[in-house]
This record gives C-alpha cells, sequence and structure tokens, in this order.
C-alpha cells in the first residue's frame, strides 16, 4: 500500500488520522452535506473552498489508487491494491447504515474478472456527490459505534448535529 500511504501525503492536516478510512472522498461528502446548515457567508465561501481541495486531493489518490490496482498490497503474498481499497470502500459501506454510497476505484467487467474501467469521481446517477448525514459520518469515524470507538474511541467533545 506503498501508493496510499504517498497519496496520503497530499491530504496534510489534522483531520489526516493514522490509518484514513475516510480519505478526501469523505470529506468531500462531509462538507458538502453540511454546506446546507452553513448560514454566514463567510464561512459557506470558505468550506466551498475546501470543499474543492479536497475534491482535487480525493481525485488525484483515486487515480494514483486506479493506476496502481493490480498491485501488489505491501505485506502481503495475495492481496492487491483493488482488493485493500474495496475492503475500505465495503468497510466503510457496513459501518454508515443501510445506504450502499460507497465504492471502490474500479469497476468489474461483465464478461470477465477484469477491472478495466475506473471509478475516480464516484457519484449518483445525476452525477452529483453524495451526500451523508452526520449521524453517517460518525458511524464511519466511530466504526460503527454511536458515541465513540474507531478513531475516536472516547467519542468527541459536545453535540454534533
Amino acid at each position: 500500500m506503498r501508493t496510499i500511504a504517498a497519496a496520503e501525503d497530499l491530504c496534510p492536516g489534522p483531520w489526516k488520522p493514522q490509518v484514513q478510512v475516510y480519505p478526501p472522498t469523505n470529506y468531500c461528502v462531509i462538507l458538502q452535506g453540511a454546506a446546507a446548515l452553513i448560514e454566514d457567508k463567510g464561512i459557506l465561501t470558505a468550506a466551498a473552498q475546501i470543499l474543492a481541495v479536497e475534491g482535487y486531493h480525493a481525485g488525484a489518490i483515486r487515480t494514483l489508487l486506479y493506476q496502481n490496482q493490480g498491485k501488489k498490497a505491501i505485506n502481503s503474498p495475495k492481496l492487491k491494491v483493488r482488493d485493500v481499497v474495496q475492503a475500505i470502500s465495503d468497510l466503510r459501506d457496513a459501518v454508515d447504515g443501510p445506504a450502499d454510497m460507497d465504492s471502490g476505484v474500479t469497476v468489474a467487467s461483465q464478461c470477465r474478472n477484469e477491472y478495466r474501467a475506473s471509478n475516480i469521481v464516484p457519484t449518483d446517477v445525476n452525477g452529483l456527490i453524495y451526500t451523508r448525514t452526520t449521524d453517517q459520518v460518525l458511524a464511519i469515524v466511530y466504526l460503527g459505534g454511536t458515541d465513540g470507538g474507531g478513531f475516536f474511541p472516547d467519542g468527541m467533545n459536545g453535540a454534533i448535529n
């Protein structure tokens, strides 16, 4: 997973956990979902700017992962990068609720078990980014918990609405 480690450097800052289960793709979903709640136009402008930057980061990371999808994952004789990326996507889907809105960076061919089609920009049928509620985001960072767990074993400070 050398590719993921290198790609994580594209997204420095306080939001980056040691193991990224919610890379910039999820930052985009989080910010898009929060935009409707922001009343201050200055803060909304800053959020839109961050959303754009995170969109670029997500695209760069997903492109690197797609380009390296067939390479062997570090310390694993059988797993490939695409397998690890799909497992992370499946984990997020398993903990964020019943909706299936997460996806890996490849799409399997219908006629063969080949992964040639890319999924660099995950969107809905209208070409729009998915939106997650705060409960869905918390379920991801808590890895399925409701009051803590995962990246925040003791929960977060204060109420999140």
